[in-house]
């Protein structure tokens, strides 16, 4: 099983527009409208600027496209960054996801050793629950009725791989 993880550049624009606006990632995403392709495109060009200081990653397996991370710096910090993450329904038992994960983390971490993490996830959401706890993630706070905040520390999660 061959995963790489590639830069997200304008050419994946279309195919992360369908990811996001799926059934299956709108139904453990924040309550939002459908984007249209013209925001979308606005935004993937902006959030690419962003370059190294806050990954973007689109994940292939054996050449077919497969899924995506992105690390976002929450609100001008420096150092807290929201993970998003989606991976094709067919392949979330393959644990793909825990890979890209991981990945996403331990370079990350590599470039920013102060790095702290946040996952907001939907309390129903019980796959990516568990995907972010065998990271070391633990439950911070209740954001709502549907959702948690998961956090992990770069300490953390060094501890966690030695």
């Amino acid at each position: 099983m061959d995963i790489v993880s590639h830069a997200v550049a304008m050419q994946h624009s279309q195919l992360i527009l369908e990811w996001i606006n799926s059934t299956a990632a709108r139904e453990f995403s924040l309550p939002r409208k459908e984007i249209s392709i013209d925001e979308h495109n606005t935004w993937l060009r902006s959030r690419i600027l962003k370059g190294p200081l806050e990954p973007f990653w689109i994940v292939s397996l054996d050449k077919n496209y497969v899924g995506y991370v992105r690390l976002d710096l929450l609100n001008g910090n420096r150092d807290l960054f929201t993970v998003s993450i989606f991976v094709l329904p067919e392949f979330q038992r393959a644990r793909i996801g825990t890979q890209i994960l991981a990945d996403a983390l331990k370079t990350t971490v590599e470039h920013n050793p102060k790095s702290s993490f946040r996952a907001i996830i939907k309390k129903n959401n019980l796959g990516s629950i568990q995907l972010f706890q065998r990271q070391g993630f633990q439950l911070k706070a209740e954001i709502d009725a549907n959702f948690n905040d998961y956090r992990l520390t770069a300490r953390e999660f060094l501890e966690k791989c030695d």
